[in-house]
This record gives C-alpha cells, structure tokens and sequence, in this order.
C-alpha cells in the first residue's frame, strides 16, 4: 500500500480549448494515454449521497484501487496495485478486491467494503505535462452519456498549484476558472 498526498489545481476548459492544448504539447514522446476509472459506493446508500471517494483504475498495465481522504489542504490518497488476476476476478464479479485499500476500509470503520457495489464508470483520455515544480494533466472524460475537459495542475501546495496554472493557461490565452468539483462528484451529479 502507499500513501501520498495529493494537491491539485483545476479548471473546466471547453473541447476547443482542450484540442488547443493537445496539439500544442503531443508529440512522439509524451502522447495521451486512456485511463478506465470504476467508481464504488455503498450498497444501500444513493451514490448521490455516498462520501465514499473510491475507484479501481486501469492504465495500461498499471491497475490500482485508490481511497482517497479529504485534508485540510488536499486529499490523502491510499493506493493498493492490483494484479492482472485480481482486476480480472473483480472485473467477473464486481466485488472490491481483499488487500490494502480493502483493510483499511474495515479497519478504519470507513464502510463495510464486501457491501460496495460498482455505481459508475469514467474513461479518461490523459496528456502529462511537466511544467516547472508541476505536472499538468490536460483531461477529456466520459461518463455517463457526458463529455467533459478539464486541466489540473498537481504541486506541492493549493498556492503554487493555482499560480502555476494560471500561468500555464495564460501562456496559451485561456482562463483560469477554478473548479472544486471532482471528476467523481461530476459522475455523481450526472446521475
């Protein structure tokens, strides 16, 4: 299991906006990559209503469980690798693999996790790009008959996140809008 806190920067962008910044940093070095996001809940409980931040991601190669836990500033993400067959068993029955990420939920009395069911899914076409002390995430998700663009920038505090942002987009002319509202929260409102 690993731990890491993440502190990020966001804003929604439109899809024009969103193809300006593709063409602007693809190259045959960094390209956009697909990342397949299943998003839990608690079985009795309305995603609608569920606190519960909890998805299993598909990367490629890397598969991973991630909780993640709100923070004065930021979120505690805790991130359980699961391996090919895992992923396959849970994809056949739609039941939160045992591990790390599962432990913690028991013992943490956060929820009961064999009582989660899967409520949505999100595909996220990602570009990486690092800029300055950041990385900046340039995102077109699916989900739920939506389409939306986002970019988010990652530092190591909310201030530099949002400076370095700002300037990021300014390079290219376009606004910075802060948006506090998760890609889940957006599943959850999209339901």
């Amino acid at each position: 299991m690993s731990k890491n806190i993440e502190i990020e920067a966001k804003t929604l962008i439109s899809k024009d906006e969103y193809e300006l910044l593709i063409s602007s940093f693809i190259n045959e070095n960094n390209k956009v990559f697909k990342q397949l996001n299943y998003y839990f809940c608690e079985k009795d409980i309305s995603p609608k209503n569920s606190k519960l931040a909890l998805r299993i991601r598909e990367e490629g190669t890397l598969i991973e469980a991630t909780l993640k836990l709100e923070l004065s500033e930021g979120k505690l993400e805790i991130n359980q690798r699961l391996s090919k067959k895992e992923y396959e068993l849970f994809l056949n029955n739609k039941k939160f693999p045992k591990g790390e990420v599962y432990d913690y939920l028991k013992d943490n009395k956060i929820t009961n996790p064999d009582d989660l069911v899967v409520f949505a899914t999100l595909t996220n076409y990602r570009l990486d790009v690092k800029y300055k002390d950041s990385l900046v995430s340039i995102d077109k998700s699916e989900y739920l008959g939506h389409i939306d663009y986002e970019i988010e920038c990652e530092a190591s505090s909310m201030k530099l996140a949002k400076t370095l942002l700002k300037e990021f987009l300014a390079n290219k002319k376009i606004p910075y809008k802060e948006n506090r509202i998760s890609k889940l929260k957006r599943v959850k409102k999209a339901i």
